[in-house]
């Protein structure tokens, strides 16, 4: 926890981040394209079985923050979403509340949240089914595309795939933020086997996957693998177990504007908080840490843009 002269230190320096990409920005006069046109790149991974008994997605959205207190700005993109998927069971879970779904769950080792919640979101999806959404993910369509694969019953798992992590593309690096199942694959089950070991030996998981003789093979081109173990398992279950899955590229869509700056965080921030209504037709928006810094504190001082991308969201427009 921070002490109150950390957190002043914080906000004085998060203000003159404000200030900056406000002025510079406003300056350079930077823009995003009037019309979004992209087609979504995918890549369908045939490699499963056939399984006639596979059961179609259930309309259920699986969300994870792990303290009790959602931030003001994760609920207002929750209430968003929402809204955009009126016919879906939302289920918005902590660190308390897993334990109704997963009432077996320990960590034997300290792990950090995020390794925690890789693990919950493999366990509840291959348990249950359904569609993990990160808290920071801003749909802005339904999902009618989704629910037409689904009852073809045809695919493990459909979710966004990382071109720039991919070298092989027979066996794409699949995204974590969204992920669509049926309940109990034989793939579900073979991440979470993988990835579970985690909870028994901690961070020593990483250096059996640096020993492995396919290492290389599996790490792709994933950046701070280390961090995101939970895509190397991914691959190395995808090969093990098969994997049928209908994955779309995400720098076309939900990574498109932080493609389009270079992943510049002032760039992206002025963008979301101050042009008005870019790319309206933008399916989706996966958030970083870094494209949501200054949110707050341009809400808190009345200098975020009512309708701009993420003014929207947070005033309800």
């Amino acid at each position: 926890m921070k002490n109150s002269k950390e957190k002043k230190q914080t906000a004085v320096l998060t203000f003159l981040q404000m200030i900056k990409c406000i002025i510079y920005y406003r300056f350079k006069n930077i823009r995003l394209p009037k019309i979004y046109d992209k087609k979504e790149e995918v890549q369908m991974v045939e490699k499963g079985t056939d399984d006639t008994d596979r059961e179609e997605i259930p309309k259920l959205i699986w969300i994870y923050w792990h303290e009790q207190q959602i931030p003001f700005f994760i609920q207002r993109i929750i209430a968003h979403n929402k809204k955009i998927l009126p016919g879906y069971d939302f289920r918005i879970l902590n660190q308390v509340t897993v334990k109704d779904y997963l009432p077996e769950i320990s960590f034997k080792q300290k792990l950090k949240i995020a390794h925690k919640a890789d693990i919950i979101r493999l366990e509840l999806l291959y348990q249950y089914g359904g569609i993990w959404l990160d808290a920071t993910v801003i749909l802005k369509e339904n999902l009618a595309w989704l629910e037409e694969l689904s009852a073809l019953q045809k695919y493990d798992l459909i979710a966004y795939y990382r071109e720039r992590s991919t070298i092989d593309r027979a066996n794409p690096v699949v995204e974590t933020w969204f992920l669509a199942s049926p309940p109990k694959t034989a793939f579900m089950k073979a991440w979470a086997d993988e990835f579970g070991k985690i909870k028994d030996i901690g961070y020593q998981y990483y250096e059996e996957l640096r020993q492995r003789a396919d290492y290389d093979i599996v790490k792709q081109k994933v950046e701070r693998p280390a961090y995101l173990m939970l895509n190397l398992a991914q691959q190395i279950a995808s090969r093990a177990a098969g994997m049928n899955a209908y994955l779309k590229k995400s720098e076309d869509s939900a990574l498109f504007i932080q493609e389009y700056f270079g992943w510049d965080n002032y760039a992206i921030n002025y963008a979301l908080t101050q042009l008005k209504k870019p790319l309206a037709h933008l399916p989706l928006i996966k958030l970083t840490s870094g494209d949501r810094l200054l949110v707050d504190m341009m809400y808190k001082l009345g200098a975020l843009t009512k309708k701009s991308l993420l003014g929207e969201i947070v005033y309800g427009c």
